[in-house]
């Protein structure tokens, strides 16, 4: 709806309706013009039900009236003008051409792929395991990750429910951000700092690259997608919550920095298709200076002979040259680098919508064996720095008494120490009343019990966790743990395993049969039965499952994947009088089948002759639909 939202208010005319209406009406539109599967009636109804409930009874009497009147109008949406706002296309005209900016329009308002980049599987075990589930994959431009394909039709399945989400095996990213990473060229075992790192594809992709990741974001909101994203895909990353202005980092302490900087994403449109009505000519200006205090505050943070890789999302110059020109203009001590293989700055910049590899000239500062220093120096060297020659070192001269006075207080550190620690940190059963908490990790849970009990201690359930190898009634959680000396009498917490861990039914609705079944035995599930039903929705399409999508089942737990056979829409002939041989004919001439024949006593119809039917004469079945009959016999 998004990408054609200017045809939608150019048709409905929005100027003096109620603000609060102006979605409804672009969403009833949009049903009505574009999305054939949903009938005229149902859109009409369903936005008028939504204007009643948003703006009371006046509202949905003007929506019923106002969608009513374009029911039957002629659909002008196809070249019916521009799908951007005018001044954005009338600046990208300025800036790259008419042919080139018609090509970023068509591209902005065509459908995007989903890509994939290999995270805890390569790239060859994802595509196998994609391709198992009867998923098509092709290589991502610049062999830059797997670009799904699929059949006609059929919706792009949700990243979740795609084999080896779960297991960490890829991540979302498209091939521009991972082309980042592989410009910037961070050496194995060097440290960087990616600045503004959520939701984290940039900085799994440095790690797994061999680079010693700090992961932060400034947006509080979005530091669990980050830590979710890392975790998932098993990396080595610390994460913090830091705004890039006042890193916890000394000034020229770190060999790299990545700043992928917040903008105003003209670049990806296509992935974002509200972006482009958000976006106002004043954003720009605001998003280039607060780039331009972004790349100052990062630029602090490198040291000599280190990379500042700066990358935007952004196709306007604003954000991208004229921010790097500008650090080079304030920092002399920074030089353009030109990425692996490429023939200069410029073409770095451009690879990733904006990305700009200035390196710090190490000789440009005085004293270049100092601050060639390591992100982070081994705490002996700094000993060791300040350590005076040993021949320089002085032998403290003390008396007897003050040395009888600090042997003393140190005597007595120590024993207050070793009894602080024996008492209370690291209590043993010799002290009255205390017992060591017995292990009963991995027993059953009443031998577990009988185990605590008969040590003195009493159990206290704690409830049961899923587990994905414990079996059911297993303990897997103690509280103490193992070992410790406590009170006799405590109570000792005991958790113990449910079990593998539930499985969520994936859902495959809009998808095509034969990749629904596939999904669902991905997922660790069995396909027990394939039902079909009459249904809007073109054949072989799935429906539903059931149990129904979300749904949580142990693994390997039957499922029933529901396909439609079609929209019923073929009247059933009248074979009412006729013998089976003709009522076969028909049926099998209209593109239905004879179901189950049975026979009746009847006095009231020629034995052999049809005397009953279902589905009824006149209703309305799908190719394929199987017709019961009842034949009269003699009595």
């Amino acid at each position: 709806m998004l990408r054609r939202r200017a045809a939608l208010d150019r048709t409905l005319g929005l100027a003096h309706a109620d603000p609060r209406l102006h979605d409804i009406l672009r969403l009833g539109l949009y049903q009505l013009r574009c999305l054939t599967r949903v009938p005229a009636h149902a859109a009409v109804s369903t936005s008028v039900e939504l204007a009643r409930e948003t703006a009371g009874e006046a509202a949905a009497r003007y929506v019923n009236q106002a969608l009513r009147k374009l029911t039957g109008a002629e659909s002008r949406e196809p070249g019916a003008g521009p799908t951007h706002p005018v001044w954005l296309t009338q600046r990208w005209r300025a800036q790259f051409g008419p042919v080139d900016t018609e090509r970023l329009v068509k591209w902005n308002d065509a459908r995007p792929t989903l890509t994939l980049q290999p995270a805890r599987w390569d790239q060859e075990t994802l595509a196998a395991r994609l391709r198992e589930a009867g998923i098509g994959v092709t290589e991502a431009p610049f062999g830059a990750g797997l670009r799904l394909t699929l059949t006609a039709g059929t919706r792009t399945p949700r990243p979740a429910e795609l084999p080896g989400f779960a297991e960490g095996g890829f991540l979302v990213q498209d091939a521009a951000q991972t082309l980042v990473v592989r410009y910037a060229a961070i050496p194995a075992g060097w440290w960087v700092y990616d600045a503004c790192a959520a939701p984290g594809g940039k900085a799994v992709a440095l790690a797994r690259a061999g680079a010693r990741v700090v992961a932060g974001d400034a947006r509080l909101e979005r530091l669990p997608r980050l830590i979710e994203t890392v975790r998932r895909c098993a990396v080595a990353v610390r994460v913090l919550a830091a705004d890039l202005q006042s890193a916890p980092f000394a000034p020229g302490s770190l060999p790299a920095v990545l700043v992928d900087a917040p903008c105003t994403a003209t670049g990806a449109m296509a992935r974002h298709p509200d972006a482009r009505w958000r976006l106002r000519p004043g954003a720009i200006v605001r998003a280039a200076e607060r780039q331009r205090h972004l790349l100052a505050a990062a630029a602090a943070l490198v040291a000599p002979g280190g990379v500042l890789v700066y990358a935007t999302c952004s196709l306007e110059p604003e954000e991208n040259a004229l921010v790097v020109e500008d650090l080079l203009q304030r920092h002399p001590e920074f030089r353009r680098a030109s990425p692996p293989g490429g023939g200069g700055g410029d073409t770095g910049r451009r690879v990733a919508h904006g990305c700009g590899r200035p390196r710090r000239d190490p000789a440009a500062s005085r004293d270049r064996r100092r601050l060639r220093r390591p992100p982070d120096p081994e705490p002996l060297m700094q000993f060791r720095r300040h350590m005076p020659p040993l021949r320089e070192w002085k032998v403290l001269e003390v008396s007897r008494r003050r040395a009888t006075r600090w042997g003393v207080w140190g005597i007595g550190a120590l024993l207050a120490g070793y009894l602080t620690a024996y008492l209370l940190i690291f209590p043993t059963p010799i002290l009255h009343g205390r017992q060591v908490v017995p292990r009963v990790l991995g027993l059953p849970v009443q031998d577990a019990s009988q185990q605590v009990r008969t040590a003195g201690f009493e159990v206290r359930e704690g409830g049961s966790e899923p587990h994905p190898s414990a079996p059911t009634g297993t303990v897997i959680w103690q509280d103490p743990p193992p070992g410790v000396s406590a009170p006799a009498g405590m109570r000792v917490t005991l958790v113990v395993s449910a079990g593998p861990p539930k499985i969520p039914v994936p859902d495959v609705a809009g998808l095509d049969g034969s990749l629904a079944q596939r999904l669902v035995t991905a997922a660790g599930l069995t396909v027990a039965q394939v039902e079909s039903i009459q249904a809007p929705t073109p054949t072989g399409i799935a429906i539903q499952t059931q149990p129904g999508a979300g749904s949580l089942l142990p693994p390997a737990a039957g499922v029933t994947v529901v396909v439609s056979r079609g929209a019923p829409t073929i009247p059933v002939p009248n074979l009412l009088g006729m013998s089976v041989a003709d009522a076969r004919t028909r049926l099998e001439t209209e593109g239905l089948k004879v179901g189950s024949v049975t026979r009746r006593r009847t006095a009231e119809a020629n034995p052999g002759t049809v005397v009953g039917q279902k589905p009824a004469a006149a209703t309305l079945a799908a190719p394929g639909t199987v017709v019961d009959l009842i034949v009269a016999r003699s009595p």
